[in-house]
């Protein structure tokens, strides 16, 4: 959502207001719901254990109520889904491509496909890579544009000198199949354990932090090697600052935010060499330093850095002026506002907007890429044992939270 926080107070200040529908947990704890909504954001929860079809459901209700001119589903194929019934209505739609993966390239199969019912007005890829997926697949007319995240740029910079620790840090998500994260923390122990005068941070949530932490405690016991916790939006710039290099070992990515925020410190970045997001932005030995591997080639690339500070203060300049010409936040935000206004234009909403009944969505046959996403409605005699297995889920997890 870091993105999002920074670009609807963007549009807003320009004229363009925005109700946030947020599809998460149905929990008091939504750390981004509760500061969207201080912000003075309307929003409104979506459970996310609720069946398909009644997501389905009650995103329409919801536009029904407060009908947009423009309707952006992000990257959430079940609301994407939703543009097949407002489309009729005259409200056009805009996805979100965020990552090169399967269920981003069935994002295009699907709604910029040769079911002109399913295409939405436009597509915004936030890498070059991505926009060229889409533009290679699109059959449907529907508008392709290239619109990164953006960043802030931060007026500070970090400083390394000869004789000073070479800090490292991690800051994500904490997953393996995309971040690799236990192999990120694995590296990371090398490092410090094979390079005299470096340190390493890793800080972030996830299904992985239980074995990154037992990595850490194995792997790295007496070395400069730590779990930092959970960075709030508010804090990254200041966490950034005090660190040298960004590490990110990506399968695959769309851009990463954190990696532009980190060079936008003047962090020389060393990233795996992924054909997505990360190898626009670092042009290697120039601004950063590009890897094929998570050992010998990753833990080669932190000495060489750690041996020359001349070197790093070259890449460090020359990542921070990559993002101030391109990535800056303004300009990636204007280009969202362009994209708005002439979608916008499509809107033809006559107040009519009719909300499918149960029994068309259960027949309603979706991309077999986003069927693990979203659960479909079982038959109606098992409805109420899968309401009572979630009740019950529920209630599960309010007692660990609380007992936390």
């Amino acid at each position: 959502t870091a993105w999002i926080k920074r670009l609807l107070p963007f549009l807003k200040e320009k004229g363009i207001e925005a109700r946030i529908l947020f599809i998460a947990a149905n929990t008091s704890n939504l750390p981004a719901f509760n500061e969207f909504i201080k912000m003075g954001f309307a929003c409104k929860l979506i459970p996310w254990e609720l069946f398909w079809e009644e997501k389905i459901r009650s995103i329409i209700k919801d536009i029904k109520e407060f009908p947009p001119d423009v309707f952006i589903p992000n990257y959430f194929p079940v609301a994407s889904y939703v543009n097949f019934w407002i489309k009729k209505a005259g409200i056009p739609s805009i996805i979100v491509l965020h990552n090169d993966n399967e269920m981003h390239h069935a994002l295009v199969d699907e709604f910029a496909g040769s079911n002109d019912d399913l295409n939405v007005a436009a597509i915004a890829g936030v890498s070059k890579m991505i926009t060229k997926m889409a533009l290679d697949k699109n059959i449907g007319n529907v508008k392709i544009s290239c619109i990164p995240c953006g960043t802030p740029v931060s007026n500070q910079v970090s400083n390394f000198k000869e004789g000073d620790t070479l800090k490292l840090i991690y800051a994500g998500r904490l997953n393996e199949e995309q971040k690799r994260a236990s192999d990120v923390a694995k590296a990371f122990c090398r490092v410090v354990k094979e390079i005299p005068g470096t340190e390493a941070v890793i800080y972030g949530n996830g299904g992985s932090l239980k074995n990154i932490l037992s990595i850490i405690e194995q792997e790295g016991n007496g070395f400069p090697i730590k779990y930092g916790g959970v960075l709030k939006s508010d804090d990254v710039i200041s966490h950034f600052l005090m660190n040298h290099v960004f590490v990110l070992l990506s399968n695959y990515e769309g851009i990463p935010i954190s990696l532009m925020e980190a060079m936008g410190c003047g962090l020389v970045p060393v990233c795996t060499s992924i054909r997505s997001g990360v190898t626009e932005l670092i042009d290697h030995n120039q601004n950063g330093m590009l890897v094929n591997d998570r050992g010998d080639e990753f833990v080669s690339a932190i000495r060489i850095l750690k041996n020359d500070p001349n070197r790093w203060n070259e890449f460090s300049i020359a990542a921070r002026k990559k993002i101030v010409n391109e990535y800056k936040d303004e300009i990636v935000y204007n280009k969202w506002m362009e994209l708005i206004k002439e979608i916008a234009l499509q809107n033809t909403y006559h107040g009519i907007l009719e909300i499918p009944a149960l029994k068309e969505l259960k027949k309603f046959e979706i991309n077999k890429s986003f069927q693990l996403t979203d659960k479909r409605m079982p038959s109606w005699e098992l409805v109420p044992f899968y309401k009572a297995k979630n009740f019950l889920g529920r209630i599960k997890r309010k007692l660990f939270f609380s007992a936390a």
